[in-house]
């Protein structure tokens, strides 16, 4: 039965992260992923988290917890922004209470888009819990997989522009696809070539 929990961040190494990262594809596919797919959900991590500094209660990817799952699963409420269609911003700002306060911070004319922030409880601000990181990778890994079929897929290209295209057309993000794809490659290459996150004895061959 799941309940609200307060929020806490923990930062992880980048080592951790990708260990927890294979173990939970592991858990699902009963194999290692390959460095290639394992380095892009590094990226989206790093991405949805600031890499790992904005990461509430071990929630890999920004994982909102719906109101008709709470009774699955644990759940907290930390502030969060939203790219949204101007429409769409302008019924969220409208809907604004002193309990659920949404407001707008940014807009980009060009794309028809505005910017909001919103706060507890806000349920754009209600993330799903998890009890350890690990727990935390298998449910997103598990996410992909079964909800998002064309991003997981496309993980095997190793490609950070195939994998945002999927990742936009499956609605994960509302930002810019284009801004998600260079922000991907943007961490996507150092992951690949850093050692402390690949030891030599621990490479995976893909």
């Amino acid at each position: 039965m799941g309940k609200e929990v307060e929020p806490f961040f923990s930062n992880p190494t980048l080592r951790q992260v990708r260990i927890a990262l294979q173990d939970g594809w592991f858990a699902i596919e009963e194999k290692t992923p390959g460095k290639e797919a394992t380095c892009l959900l590094m990226a989206q991590w790093a991405i949805e988290t600031a890499e790992g500094k904005r990461m509430p209660c071990y929630n890999l990817a920004g994982i909102k917890a719906k109101k008709e799952e709470q009774d699955q699963y644990d759940y907290c409420y930390t502030a969060t922004t939203e790219e949204l269609a101007s429409s769409v911003a302008a019924r969220w700002i409208a809907g604004s209470t002193a309990a659920a306060p949404c407001e707008k911070v940014g807009e980009n004319p060009k794309k028809g888009t505005i910017t909001v922030l919103c706060k507890p409880k806000h349920s754009a601000c209600c993330f799903k819990a998890f009890p350890s990181l690990e727990e935390g990778a298998k449910y997103y890994v598990g996410l992909l997989k079964k909800k998002y079929k064309s991003a997981w897929s496309s993980l095997a290209t190793g490609d950070p522009n195939v994998f945002a295209h999927a990742l936009g057309v499956g609605k994960f993000f509302t930002g810019d696809e284009t801004v998600y794809a260079s922000l991907l490659r943007h961490y996507y290459l150092p992951y690949m070539n850093s050692k402390a996150i690949w030891p030599k004895s621990t490479e995976v061959k893909v």
